[in-house]
């Protein structure tokens, strides 16, 4: 009987220590994983920062888009003014010369004969 009493206060015994150890290697494990959450966490609230930066760039995109998408239709107005004026200057240019012909040609002599 003392021997199973021994075997039995060994293997209790042996269950304490393999107790003491599983715990203590669940504590280092829970260390490990409550680095890792508060990790997570901090990489959570950066990722929500990087979100909220995006979604103001691609508001602050768009409305440069409308702009710009707005000057080039002034631009256009622009150019298309400037061409008229450009033909309109050239057509008084073409009426201004032909009296100029026709008085040269009437101090020439050539315009009535």
């Amino acid at each position: 009987m003392d021997s199973d009493l021994v075997t039995l206060q060994q293997a209790a015994q042996d269950n304490e220590r393999l107790r003491k150890a599983l715990v203590a290697e669940l504590e280092g494990m829970r260390g490990e994983m409550t680095t890792l959450v508060a990790e997570l966490a901090s990489a959570r609230d950066d990722a929500r920062v990087i979100a909220e930066r995006l979604v103001e760039r691609d508001i602050a995109y768009d409305e440069l888009r409308d702009k710009l998408s707005e000057q080039e239709a002034v631009n256009r107005e622009s150019l298309e003014t400037i061409a008229a004026q450009k033909r309109h200057i050239e057509r008084l240019k073409k009426q201004l010369s032909r009296p100029v012909r026709a008085l040269a040609k009437r101090a020439l002599g050539r315009g009535h004969g």
